[in-house]
C-alpha cells in the first residue's frame, strides 16, 4: 500500500514539472518571438532610412583604386 502511494506521489510530481516546463516554454517562445519580431522591424526601419539594402558600405569591402588589386 505505502509503495503505491508513493509511485503516485512520484508520478504527480513528474506530471507536474512537464506541464510546468511546457509552460515555460511556451511563454519564453513566445516572449522571444515577439522581442525577435520587434527588433526585426526596428532594424529593418533603420537599413531603410540609411538607403541600402545591408544599410550602406559593410565591413567587408575594400575599396581599391584602378591600379590595386588584393589577393586572397
Amino acid at each position: 500500500m505505502f509503495i503505491g502511494n508513493l509511485f503516485k506521489l512520484i508520478f504527480f510530481l513528474i506530471a507536474v514539472y512537464f506541464f510546468y516546463s511546457v509552460f515555460r516554454m511556451l511563454l519564453f517562445a513566445a516572449r522571444n518571438t515577439a522581442g525577435r519580431e520587434e527588433r526585426l522591424r526596428r532594424d529593418s526601419a533603420e537599413r531603410m532610412k540609411a538607403g541600402g539594402k545591408k544599410g550602406g558600405k559593410g565591413e567587408d569591402i575594400i575599396e581599391l583604386d584602378k591600379n590595386q588589386y588584393k589577393v586572397e
